[in-house]
């Protein structure tokens, strides 16, 4: 048997498995030579090789895949061998190092395309025979099976058969996962004790700092929370304040907590990378910070590009998360940077930092950009409302013998009212008239007239109680939907619902088109405040604007934030109306210079006149 054990060199053993190979395909292989290949050393040891050639790498996958032709002879284990291949390097460095290494030349290279086919057969084979196995290895099959989705243009047919089963099998086993941790948290949380039932907050909630402190994640913290209120009003506005200031706040660091206590055991679900270096610091332009780039030491970074999103949240540690925990968020993310296995970060505190270390780093699965604005807005918020010792919270209220504790906080908002706070604390479900209106505004109506009414009609203005009365013939709603129409332009506040297909969407184009109309538009909106649209997510949020845009003038749309897919929609983008706007200033600042340069050669030319006329009065003095 040829072996590096036994004195042969590595050419010999590849030589060896192409020879396997070519029996393969004249289909002459003696199933005896291929069994006693993957039972002896020599299999054992080939499988931490580097197999830096795609080639070799690929006929070696094939022959593995062919086992499971043997798969019920009872001369060895097929699940053995397949236990050998899976504590190898093959799946946590060698198959991702391989993929993430291919360059655009390369791609339709048909060796790549049998290597991403033989990859996904080991990989479906241990999901239908070992199954159990495959769990104590989910962090290297989600890298594989995400990088393999950048490729999916240069596969086989039969491979993108076999890749779709595979991608469905690995999604169904995370959903069962997430249900499974769910009901577990679930009947944690009903069994924790937390200090919030029935006592009084510890602290301001406004001088809780968002990143969390070491002791907050250790997997026996309890956190002091309250329930929200859904069957009965919150005391005041700042007891709403402090609740959910707190759920979300647990919400963000919860995730995290249980991430790192999962990344101690080796079986975490966050992103994890291992061998992170500082290499150095350096000015970002886009902020005016100094940030530090860090290099990590592994294929996943090209692999996951989804991953590690600008503004993510990301801890750092050099001792595994025993006492060290570092927080960052992701700054710099160019794709020459991450092809690099590089990132540009930005520390969130100040912190004693050892730039020789090597560290290992998670990524929160909480968005973090997200709760942050969120979370200060709800701590610098101030407002009108008597606070109540029972249930406002601790040392920040202010009858009796208890002092106001103050809290430093930048930018705190005058004291004023909540927005909403009839429904939203107190627990009000009638809804009353909006404040811009009371009840006698004439609207034009004509956007949801039908044509034969429009023609009819002596007038298209109207209340909204008269409009109310309108026979449906009239209009281009049907009862359900129009009823919904006049609700909201009825209400402060208003919840409009039902299943697929009901015209949710259409009614919400509708009320804005009603809205922008110019004839309604100074009838409710006398601030000429902008007309906010929010959407769940980035596709939704196109869709509408897009319909919008059919009714609307091109220059009154302002789309906020990235993930726009749709080209049509990438002339409404923020960055493009800075530009423009930013151009616009540059031109008028040009102009500006040029005046005053103007003015300062008329002012010169005035004082050398001046200074001339003076220098000739002194002479005729003289």
């Amino acid at each position: 048997m040829v072996g590096n054990e036994n004195g042969e060199s590595l050419e010999a053993v590849y030589g060896y498995i192409e020879e396997i190979c070519d029996e393969i395909d004249a289909d002459i292989l003696k199933s005896q030579k291929i069994l006693d290949f993957v039972q002896s050393e020599t299999f054992s040891n080939i499988l931490y090789f580097p197999w830096n050639e795609p080639k070799t790498l690929t006929e070696f996958l094939r022959i593995i895949v062919t086992l499971k032709r043997y798969a019920t002879d009872e001369r060895f284990s097929i699940l053995e061998i397949f236990d050998k291949v899976l504590k190898s390097n093959l799946l946590k460095t060698i198959i991702p190092k391989n993929i993430s290494s291919m360059k655009e030349s390369q791609l339709k290279n048909r060796i790549q395309a049998k290597l991403f086919h033989f990859v996904i057969e080991i990989l479906l084979f241990g999901y239908e025979h070992h199954l159990s196995k495959m769990d104590d290895y989910e962090s290297d099959v989600h890298v594989i099976v995400s990088s393999l989705k950048f490729y999916g243009d240069i596969m086989l047919e039969m491979t993108k058969e076999k890749f779709a089963q595979l991608e469905k099998i690995y999604t169904d086993i995370q959903k069962l996962k997430a249900e499974k941790a769910q009901k577990k948290a679930k009947a944690q949380f009903k069994t924790r004790n937390f200090d919030g039932y029935g006592t009084l907050p510890p602290e301001n909630f406004r001088s809780l700092p968002l990143i969390p402190s070491p002791a907050e994640l250790e997997i026996s913290f309890e956190p002091y929370l309250r329930s929200a209120k859904i069957f009965e009003p919150y005391s005041n506005s700042e007891h709403y304040l402090d609740v959910q200031f707190r759920l979300l706040r647990e919400d963000l660091i919860s995730p995290l907590r249980t991430g790192i206590e999962e990344t101690k055991t080796g079986k975490s679900r966050m992103y994890s990378y291992k061998n992170v270096k500082f290499v150095g610091i350096d000015l970002y332009l886009p902020s005016g910070e100094y940030i530090h780039y860090v290099k990590i030491q592994e294929s996943q970074l090209r692999l996951c590009m989804k991953t590690l999103k600008k503004f993510s949240l990301l801890c750092l540690s050099s001792d595994k998360f025993q006492s060290e925990f570092l927080f960052a968020s992701v700054m710099d993310r160019e794709e020459c940077l991450m092809f690099d296995e590089k990132i540009g970060i930005k520390f969130e505190d100040e912190y004693n930092i050892d730039f020789s270390n090597v560290y290992q780093m998670v990524e929160s699965p909480a968005y973090f950009e997200a709760y942050r604005h969120i979370l200060l807005a709800l701590q610098t918020f101030k407002v009108i409302s008597k606070l109540n010792l029972d249930e406002s919270g601790g040392n920040f209220c202010i009858f009796g013998k208890f002092t106001i504790q103050p809290v430093n906080l930048p930018n705190i908002r005058p004291h004023k009212p909540l927005a909403f706070q009839n429904y939203l604390v107190y627990g009000q479900s009638e809804t009353q008239l909006p404040q811009y209106t009371d009840g006698r505004n004439l609207y034009d109506f004509t956007s949801i007239l039908s044509y034969e009414a429009i023609n009819e009609l002596a007038t298209m203005r109207y209340t909204v109680s008269e409009i109310k009365k309108m026979s449906l013939r009239n209009i281009i709603l049907n009862e359900s939907q129009f009823d919904a129409f006049t609700y909201a332009l009825e209400s402060e506040i208003a919840l409009i619902q039902g299943p697929p297909g009901t015209g949710k969407s259409f009614i919400g184009l509708q009320l804005a088109k009603f809205l922008l109309d110019e004839n309604n538009w100074h009838q409710w909106n006398h601030h000429e405040t902008p007309l906010l649209i929010v959407c769940y997510s980035n596709h939704a949020l196109d869709q509408f604007l897009k319909g919008i845009s059919h009714f609307t003038s091109e220059r009154k749309i302002v789309r906020v934030g990235g993930g726009c897919q749709d080209r049509v929609l990438n002339k409404f983008m923020m960055h493009r109306w800075r530009k423009q706007f930013s151009d616009q200033q540059h031109g008028i600042l040009i102009g500006h210079l040029k005046r005053l340069e103007e003015e300062i050669v008329k002012l010169r030319m005035f004082l050398k006149q001046l200074s001339s006329g003076l220098a000739c009065r002194e002479a005729m003095i003289l």
